[in-house]
């Protein structure tokens, strides 16, 4: 599952009826992170860490006097040379499309002098047909170094009902007891409490050409749910994890969901969704999960498991820049 943004207004608010020039201040911790979030008003848990070859950067967007009203944050991924945007947020009353703009090209413009990225990226969510904010907004950034932004349709966002999913998976025999689980040598540990030998195991698991892990890395770089993030060992070993994001007062976004080619054969995916649908329905309305255009088998399991829970679904699109402008790039 893939990052995405959904902090930007769906409509343009109205503009400002003067200019006013914001400050940005930068952090590259995970800890300024979380102090520009709580100055929001905004309380967040974080993972501790990210993959040895990638680095957070975000900004704090204050006011000219000093108050603190938005964040623009990152990822640079070494190996790609790519920038990845994460979170652009401003509060209501700031949301203008001249304010966005700023805060937008004051981010790439930063990274670009500190990373020198090859490549940009912007996922996001459209549940509407038609006219789409974020490309028309990135269209009016005028950074004569970036070229034209190429939009790719990366996946679907599901919209899930957790009573829907409980009763499906108690009538397939799908919600398996924790106690089963742990006869079988399954244990799950909460991703907040994970050292770094379990973490070391699983960046062994994503290095290995045998596993198909891109895009499902557990260190996704911002805000997760501690209560509903977990790695699954069989017999003491890692075998696969799930990492959830908040979605709104009465949700969970699952954000990451794997399970290690060899737990397969031991109905591993079975215990983990088993065990993460539990605990979200005790305390959620609603999921939400992110099937990828390359996934098949993903594909797969959400039309015959989830399928009959889905309550809306949205568009996931991915607009892609480079740091030189190229003749010819259209939109897709």
């Amino acid at each position: 599952m893939c990052e995405h943004n959904e902090s930007l207004p769906q409509k343009e608010a109205a503009k400002s009826k003067h200019r006013e020039t914001y400050s940005f201040l930068p952090t590259d911790t995970y800890a300024g992170v979380r102090e520009i979030y709580t100055s929001l008003g905004i309380i967040v848990e974080a993972t501790s860490s990210l993959e040895a070859d990638q680095q957070i950067f975000a900004l704090r967007i204050c006011r000219p006097e000093g108050e603190t009203c938005g964040i623009a944050s990152g990822i640079y991924h070494a190996p790609k040379k790519g920038f990845q945007i994460l979170k652009l947020y401003l509060r209501r009353e700031e949301r203008t499309k001249e304010h966005v703009l700023e805060a937008l090209r004051e981010l790439l413009s930063r990274a670009r002098e500190r990373f020198h990225p090859d490549r940009y990226e912007w996922m996001y969510q459209q549940r509407e047909e038609g006219r789409d904010p974020y490309l028309s907004l990135v269209k009016g950034l005028g950074l004569s170094w970036l070229s034209p932004a190429v939009r790719r349709h990366a996946g679907i966002v599901m919209k899930l009902s957790t009573a829907v999913l409980r009763d499906d998976g108690m009538k397939h025999n799908h919600y398996c007891l924790p106690e089963y689980a742990a006869r079988m040598g399954y244990a799950f540990l909460p991703w907040k409490t994970c050292g770094e030998a379990i973490k070391d195991e699983i960046r062994a698991l994503l290095a290995s050409p045998g596993e198909n892990t891109e895009g499902l890395s557990p260190f996704i770089g911002d805000a997760y749910d501690p209560a509903t993030s977990f790695v699954l060992t069989h017999e003491g070993k890692v075998c696969g994890w799930v990492i959830c994001a908040k979605a709104g007062d009465d949700g969970v976004e699952i954000r990451r969901w794997y399970i290690a080619h060899a737990g397969r054969r031991r109905l591993a995916g079975q215990f983990l969704g088993a065990h993460m649908l539990r605990i979200i329905q005790a305390q959620c309305q609603t999921v939400y999960f992110t099937v990828l255009d390359h996934s098949k088998s993903m594909q797969r399991f959400a039309k015959g498991y989830l399928g009959g829970a889905i309550l809306e679904e949205a568009d996931l699109y991915r607009l892609e820049m480079s740091s030189h402008r190229q003749s010819g790039s259209s939109v897709a």
